[in-house]
């Protein structure tokens, strides 16, 4: 039994029964309450919206990206009840109509997931027929490992809270301000919302960094170290800390990345990558396809193919194909390319029409060149990429494997 001493009591019974000292006792907690209650706000909000220990666990570029993404959202939610009120317009259902175009809006996002669905089952076809166990294994696995990652994928599950609170906020204001408009106001209002939402996706993805290597990322990087080593040392093997210096980081390249419009690339001679065989069996590449096929100039075979086509008769203009093997890598991948790359640059300046009969010799020896070359600084140029933070391990060097060749001996 707690024992308690009658001063104590009588303390204890002043304290509660004095009026002033029980309203004093209540202000200061309210005081306290109500910087709890903003701070607790502030707090909630944070986890809310982003990653836990976001001044760590993503890199500086996050906020920025977050931010203009949040207006893109906004924007698009804004154009997105605009443009469905319009269209109700049209039909003749006049002023009334914001709340059903809000709903629609609404709808139609939904509508296009089960749309997309229906494309992705009506792309896979028959086989589900063929094999209804290997896909309904591979569902499970996939599904399995979605809901790991509602766990795991604090980023991505703050980016959805991120696009919900957007698209709320544009719709609820939109619809404020739209519900008693005519259509004139309405299409005003649009064009801003709608340059404001594209200029926005645009500045969002100027902080986006990609680590992967694609054909104008990997172009960018080769052009630009094949570039630099003809001007010093004439395309001469180079030096481990020559090679260091000229691979830009994944940082570097992004910023130097065209998403609008379409890409030009820095060879002069193009490229063409996995392109059906049937088009370069005709007596025109006989000769040259034979060479490429049987590995002619290269120091030891390879898991990739490359055929130069000079188009001498036609007139037309040269450009480097590029084809994989069945049992290619993604090393192999990264090596052909580089070697494809290295071929393009060393064929620039030279005038194939004025070769005639010396041409067979001119590309065994530019094959055989960039391949001695390739071949002793390829192990170089994939350690630095690994240090530099590329991903070599998943390439998109190729969208499909359907023309990968299979070369009997």
């Amino acid at each position: 039994m707690l024992n308690i001493s009658s001063n104590d009591k009588i303390d204890s019974d002043k304290t509660f029964s004095d009026p002033f000292i029980k309203f004093e006792r209540s202000s200061s907690h309210k005081d306290i309450s109500f910087r709890d209650l903003v701070l607790s706000i502030k707090q909630y909000t944070i986890t809310a919206f982003m990653p836990k220990d976001y001044h760590d666990s993503v890199t500086k570029d996050y906020w920025g990206f977050m931010k203009w993404q949040f207006y893109h959202n906004i924007a698009g939610s804004v154009t997105g009840v605009l443009s469905t009120q319009s269209l109700i317009y049209a039909m003749g259902l006049g002023a009334n109509s914001i709340p059903l175009a809000a709903a629609l809006n609404w709808i139609i996002k939904d509508g296009l997931g089960q749309l997309g669905g229906v494309i992705y089952a009506a792309s896979i076809n028959d086989r589900f027929d063929s094999e209804p166990k290997r896909h309904r294994f591979q569902s499970v696995i996939v599904m399995q490992w979605a809901s790991l990652l509602e766990f795991l994928g604090d980023i991505t599950g703050k980016s959805g809270s991120q696009s919900t609170a957007a698209g709320l906020l544009g719709t609820a204001s939109i619809t404020v301000y739209s519900a008693s408009q005519s259509i004139i106001p309405i299409m005003i209002c649009f064009i801003p919302f709608s340059i404001f939402n594209i200029y926005s996706s645009y500045r969002s993805n100027l902080y986006v960094t990609t680590n992967t290597l694609n054909v104008p990322r990997a172009e960018m990087i080769l052009y630009g170290i094949l570039k630099s080593l003809d001007e010093r040392s004439n395309l001469s093997l180079p030096h481990n800390n020559v090679i260091k210096d000229l691979i830009p980081t994944p940082k570097n390249i992004s910023s130097r990345e065209i998403f609008v419009g379409y890409y030009h690339s820095s060879f002069k001679i193009p490229l063409v990558i996995e392109p059906a065989l049937h088009h370069y069996t005709s007596q025109e590449y006989t000769n040259n396809l034979i060479t490429s096929l049987t590995h002619k100039g290269f120091i030891h075979s390879e898991e990739y193919f490359i055929l130069h086509t000079p188009n001498r008769n036609s007139g037309n203009k040269q450009h480097v194909v590029l084809w994989f093997s069945q049992n290619a890598k993604s090393k192999d991948m990264i090596k052909g390319f580089y070697h494809a790359c290295a071929v393009r640059y060393l064929l620039e300046g030279h005038d194939l029409f004025k070769l005639d009969k010396d041409y067979n010799d001119f590309i065994f020896n530019i094959m055989k060149i960039s391949h001695e070359w390739v071949e002793n600084s390829f192990e170089i140029f994939l350690k630095v990429l690994v240090k530099k933070n590329w991903e070599i391990e998943h390439t998109f060097l190729t969208d499909k494997n359907n023309h990968r060749l299979s070369i009997d001996n």
